[in-house]
């Protein structure tokens, strides 16, 4: 089995990873969907605006405090491991959606943010940094066991 492709798996094993595909994206594309509209639509035409500087603040202490919390949530969980080192589907989604979760909050309250203030900079940062960590967790095949004790 590759990365990619979980041939050896079940059936059911692969409409799940299918389905981790499928709300992976969805997610992505919701954040990225806001990120055009606001850049595009939202921000050029913007008056009389008054910046909130403590909110860029905040974003970045949320970046800080979610994310980590987020990928520690998601090892707790990834801790139920077969003997072969991989994880049951149902397993390896939980961790995943609990970390998607965190990513996308960081993002929407990062654009949220820079739609008060008028301006995407410094929260861009908070923006690539959550969607960066969101694109690198990819379900991947190899991850999942395909054992028929899962």
């Amino acid at each position: 089995m590759n990365q990619s492709d979980p041939s050896g798996g079940s059936t059911w094993q692969k409409k799940a990873l299918l389905n981790m595909r499928i709300i992976w994206l969805a997610l992505l594309m919701g954040q990225l969907m806001f990120l055009l509209i606001l850049v595009l639509l939202i921000l050029p035409r913007q008056l009389n605006v008054h910046p909130q500087p403590i909110l860029s603040t905040v974003a970045f202490i949320l970046t800080a405090a979610v994310i980590p919390a987020a990928f520690v949530a998601r090892m707790m969980i990834f801790r139920r491991r077969h003997t072969d080192g991989r994880l049951a589907p149902a397993t390896y989604f939980t961790g995943s959606i609990i970390f998607w979760a965190g990513c996308e909050s960081v993002t929407f309250f990062g654009l949220i943010v820079a739609m008060i203030n008028g301006n995407l900079w410094p929260t861009i940062i908070v923006v690539a940094i959550a969607l960066a960590l969101f694109t690198l967790t990819f379900p991947m095949a190899d991850k999942i066991s395909v054992s028929s004790n899962s």
